[in-house]
C-alpha cells in the first residue's frame, strides 16, 4: 500500500516537472507574439493607415484635376480611371489592418450577444482563424498573380504603368492583415482558457 503511494507521488510530481518546461515554452511563444502584435497594432497598422490615405488623397487630386482640366481645357487628364481602379484596392487593403486593430470595423452582435463571455469569446477566436486563413489565400494568389505580371510585363492600357509591383504592394498590405488577425485569434484563444466556465462561477455560489 506504502510501495503504490509513492509510487502515485513519483508519477504526479514527475509529470508536475514535465509540465514547467512546457509552460515556460509556451509563455515565452505568447510573449513573443505579443511583441508582434504590439507592433501590428501600434506601428505598422498606423504606416499602413497613412500610405493608404495617402493614396486616397492622391487619387483625390488626380481626379479632381482630370475633371478640372475636362471642363476647363476640354481635355481630361489621361488615366483618370485606370489609376483609381489599380490603387484602390491597395487603399482597402492597407486600412483593413488599421480599421480591425483599433476595433473601428462594424460588428454584428445579432447573435453573439445571446451568449456567455466565454462562448463570444471562443466564437470570435473562430473567426479570426477562419478570416486569416481566408486573407492567406488571397495573400498566396495574389502573390502568384503579381509575379506572374512582373514575368509577362503586364501594364495598364493608357499610362503603362506596371501592374505587377503594385500587386505585390497589395500582397504585403493582405499578409499583414493576416498575421494580424492570426494573432488576434490566438490571443482570443487565450483569453478564452483565462475566462471561468459556468460550472466554476455556480461554485462559490452554491457553496
Amino acid at each position: 500500500m506504502v510501495s503504490s503511494n509513492v509510487a502515485g507521488h513519483q508519477s504526479a510530481t514527475l509529470l508536475r516537472n514535465t509540465k514547467k518546461p512546457l509552460e515556460v515554452k509556451t509563455m515565452k511563444v505568447l510573449s513573443i507574439l505579443q511583441g508582434i502584435r504590439e507592433f501590428i497594432n501600434k506601428r505598422l497598422a498606423f504606416v499602413c493607415a497613412w500610405f493608404g490615405l495617402a493614396m486616397i488623397v492622391f487619387i483625390m487630386m488626380y481626379t479632381v484635376s482630370s475633371v478640372f482640366s475636362s471642363y476647363v481645357l476640354g481635355k481630361p487628364i489621361l488615366g483618370d480611371i485606370e489609376i483609381p481602379e489599380i490603387l484602390l484596392p491597395v487603399v482597402a487593403a492597407f486600412i483593413y489592418t488599421y480599421g480591425s486593430a483599433q476595433k473601428k470595423h462594424v460588428k454584428a452582435e445579432i447573435l453573439s450577444a445571446k451568449f456567455s463571455e466565454r462562448g463570444r469569446t471562443l466564437l470570435e477566436g473562430i473567426f479570426y482563424f477562419v478570416a486569416s486563413a481566408l486573407y492567406g489565400i488571397v495573400t498566396w494568389q495574389s502573390v502568384v498573380h503579381g509575379l506572374y505580371s512582373i514575368k509577362i510585363h503586364l501594364a495598364t492600357d493608357v499610362l503603362y504603368v506596371p501592374v505587377g509591383p503594385i500587386e505585390l504592394v497589395f500582397c504585403f498590405a493582405m499578409a499583414v492583415f493576416s498575421l494580424h488577425l492570426f494573432l488576434e485569434g490566438v490571443f482570443a484563444f487565450k483569453a478564452f482558457a483565462e475566462l471561468p466556465s459556468a460550472r466554476h462561477q455556480e461554485q462559490p455560489q452554491q457553496g
